[in-house]
């Protein structure tokens, strides 16, 4: 597997920045520069391990379908990239919290892929790589700016 990693330090408590991601798993579009819409696949399961979400990228073209297989509350939430048109046989996002005082904590992103097309995507990797790290950083800038300041790239669905 190869892997991509990106950081950011936000000005909010630990439980803040991680209810972002799990209590607001469904609404990332709202953070996530990188996505028109998003919406639960199985509304019964919202949050929390076993909740799954399909996101639908800027380009009208691509999507993920994504799982969460793992949390540890205010510690660690291991989303499972099981579907998409993404060029990714098997994908990994692993978003480690760590509280750096009472109001200030922080998030690391790990992204983990196997790309799909054997040698031909073994090539693709840094190309791959020098994309996707650019698109996980603005993720990670966005959310800081929605959990600080309420600030929405996509303040509402843009439905094709």
């Amino acid at each position: 597997m190869y892997s991509v990693i990106v950081k950011k330090t936000v000005n909010v408590p630990v439980n803040a920045l991680f209810s972002t991601w799990n209590d607001e798993y469904a609404d990332i579009y709202k953070y996530n520069p990188n996505l028109s819409d998003s919406f639960l696949l199985d509304p019964d399961t919202s949050c929390g391990e076993g909740a799954t979400r399909q996101c639908n990228m800027n380009d009208g073209k691509n999507w993920l379908q994504e799982r969460v297989i793992r949390i540890d509350k205010n510690k660690q939430i291991i989303i499972d990239i099981y579907d998409g048109t993404m060029p990714l046989k098997q994908a990994e996002a692993m978003l480690d919290f760590k509280e750096i005082s009472s109001n200030k904590s922080s998030v690391q992103m790990t992204m983990r892929f196997v790309p799909k097309m054997g040698l031909i995507g073994k090539m693709m990797v840094p190309m791959m790589k020098s994309k996707f790290a650019p698109m996980l950083q603005s993720l990670l800038d966005a959310n800081a700016q929605y959990v600080e300041q309420g600030i929405q790239v996509n303040p509402t669905k843009k439905i094709a």
